[in-house]
């Protein structure tokens, strides 16, 4: 790839080694990491002058940089990503200005679910109880919308998505080293060991992403060093207490599994590679702490903290029967919920319950009524469906490796959202960038380019 005229220099690489220097600065002055992270953000948006390309790596590196850190405004929830989006456009401006023409992908019929995302955020402005979070809260949906264009306008094929899959790989092994360190100076069983006090949420898909790697991968050393790379980063994912990752993992493998070995008619290798699978997991569950595997038996369990979640869906479900059309508003289901907490709900969930409802549905729900419940369905069914038309698309040299991978991300998003708010709950760009890989390549005609794995 060529940035500019003159240098020669992949982009991809580039913003790696941008990831790796990122995070070890924002490591060295941790205690003013919110400051470390905008500075550096900001010096790289306005490169994206030289080449507006470079928004693309900016906003990959920026998902899981920033997606922990935030700044509370009137009780609204402003994370890093949103000011970093705001310096990018600033800069996208600037650089339309220089080219007299905006750089931006036209709306098509395909984007439905976002114009329904922003007549629900109208509605809920002249409907809710507090019409200031509202609006900070509409703004960020803007801005969710802003970045699935500008992602979709500098998409070019299968090898843009190589480029995020090799991203968070990245990170997900700086993670883990940090995770590690945690360990050893005795967090073991902790809550939120990843990095910036993190939930280690790349870390599942990460692991996706290598696997794919691995089944990929035909020189025997090169495959060694991936199965041990990604048995590391699973070990790693153990130690962050992430029930739902540990599932959501486990889904995604076994769909990816099952696409790439059907898809070629390997049903031996599919029986194997399954159960090998099954077996190292295994191994790994037997070699890890009591205290990992009280955590995640506790599941099946009657256990506090697995009731926490609940107090909050029933919480949820109250200011639903409540405000069945118009919920709360938006940004205003926060306090709702503490408000909302039964007084005969335990003392863990009256202490930690009530910032948010842990699913998706019922985050929509609080805030913008019935509506707001029936958009998320419509929404992750489209996501679904335009998945699977994109593994269900016959292509001559391209490389199956990226729809399965993008078709397995929204199968473990699906599921995730059952127990986590996503789309309004920091994770919006990850979404955005998914939906808009999935729109511009199920609706291609080209055939995706055959990835060099030596660039």
């Amino acid at each position: 790839m060529i940035i500019g005229e003159h240098i020669n220099v992949s982009p991809i690489l580039l913003f790696i080694v941008f990831q790796l220097i990122t995070l070890f600065a924002i490591i060295l002055f941790i205690d003013q990491i919110e400051i470390i992270v905008l500075l550096v953000f900001i010096f790289a948006s306005f490169i994206t002058l030289y080449n507006p390309k470079l928004i693309l790596y900016i906003l990959y590196s920026s998902i899981w940089v920033s997606q922990n850190i935030f700044i509370d405004i009137y009780g609204v929830i402003v994370r890093i990503t949103d000011l970093i989006i705001f310096f990018l456009t600033i800069s996208w401006l600037l650089r339309s200005t220089i080219d007299k023409h905006l750089i931006i992908s036209k709306p098509n019929r395909n984007d439905y679910p976002l114009f329904l995302l922003m007549i629900l955020a109208v509605i809920s402005f002249f409907t809710t109880q507090n019409k200031l979070i509202t609006f900070l809260e509409i703004i960020q949906i803007s801005e969710l919308i802003f970045v699935y264009y500008l992602v979709k306008t500098f998409i070019k094929d299968g090898k843009d998505f190589y480029a995020f899959m090799l991203f968070t790989v990245v990170y997900g092994l700086i993670d883990s080293f940090w995770i590690s360190s945690q360990v050893v100076i005795g967090n073991l069983g902790l809550r939120k060991i990843a990095l910036f006090e993190g939930t280690g949420d790349e870390l599942a898909y990460s692991i996706l992403f290598l696997y794919l790697f691995l089944l990929k991968e035909k020189i025997p050393y090169k495959k060694f060093g991936i199965f041990f790379i990604t048995v590391f980063i699973m070990f790693s994912m153990m130690f962050t207490l992430g029930r739902g990752l540990l599932i959501i993992t486990c889904v995604m493998l076994l769909v990816s599994t099952f696409i790439f070995f059907v898809k070629r008619k390997q049903y031996l290798y599919l029986s194997l590679t399954s159960l090998f699978a099954i077996f190292t997991v295994l191994i790994m569950m037997s070699t890890i702490s009591g205290k990992v595997i009280d955590r995640y038996s506790s599941i099946t369990q009657d256990d506090p903290t697995r009731n926490v979640r609940l107090y909050n869906w029933y919480s949820s479900l109250t200011i639903i029967n409540k405000y069945p059309f118009t919920g709360v508003g938006l940004g205003n289901g926060t306090k709702s919920l503490k408000d909302n907490m039964p007084e005969w709900a335990s003392s863990l969930a009256k202490k930690y319950g009530g910032n948010t409802p842990h699913n998706e549905l019922l985050h929509f729900g609080i805030e913008t009524g019935l509506l707001g419940i029936v958009f998320v369905i419509i929404f992750y069914f489209f996501l679904f469906m335009n998945g699977l038309k994109l593994v269900s698309i016959e292509r001559e040299k391209g490389e199956k490796i990226i729809d399965i991978a993008i078709f397995s991300v929204v199968c473990g998003l699906i599921l995730w959202i059952f127990a986590n708010d996503v789309l309004l709950a920091g994770k919006g760009v990850f979404v955005m960038v998914i939906l808009a890989f999935i729109n511009k390549l199920s609706s291609s005609n080209k055939k995706l380019m055959p990835i060099n794995y030596e660039s």
